[in-house]
């Protein structure tokens, strides 16, 4: 059985361990990480806001520091509109600290074998995308970004991360 991450508390859900996937909804993309990749989901009207000057949408308090969060568009490109109504920010993975990604919607599947995993063709892969496999779930192709590639891909953004 699957479930849809809705945490009850801006205290952050726990979905760490090293199987299983989250299905993240951003705009019509459906995109599927490593669930090892993640700390935690939390609500996104959680957050601390941002001032318009910054790339970044806000910010999260998470394991005594302070970590920025970013909102992509349905191409994983910056966006610069970050005030529209999310859901959810799932707080990645990245060197020593964390990063945040705003999305509308996070499914949790707890079992690797729920996913049908497969290359992307030529034709489709991209060299400064994290996206670098697709797979079938429930007669659907979602993309799918490899180990912590999501969250170097998010740390481009940031002055905050030594990309040593």
């Amino acid at each position: 059985m699957t479930d849809i991450a809705t945490p009850e508390s801006n205290d952050m859900a726990d979905v760490d361990g090293e199987t299983g996937w989250l299905v993240l909804t951003i705009d019509a993309l459906r995109l599927a990480i490593p669930q090892g990749d993640s700390k935690g989901i939390e609500l996104a009207s959680a957050l601390d806001v941002s001032i318009e000057e910054e790339t970044e949408a806000g910010w999260f308090t998470q394991d005594g520091g302070v970590w920025p969060v970013y909102a992509l568009d349905g191409d994983l490109s910056l966006r610069s509109e970050s005030m529209r109504p999310w859901r959810f920010c799932v707080a990645l993975r990245a060197g020593d600290g964390l990063i945040g990604l705003l999305c509308d919607q996070v499914r949790i599947l707890p079992s690797e074998q729920e996913l049908v995993v497969g290359g992307i063709p030529m034709c489709l892969r991209n060299p400064d995308s994290p996206i670098d496999q697709m797979a079938l779930f429930e007669n659907e192709i979602l993309f799918v970004a490899g180990r912590r590639m999501l969250a170097q891909h998010l740390m481009t953004y940031s002055n905050n991360y030594d990309q040593s």
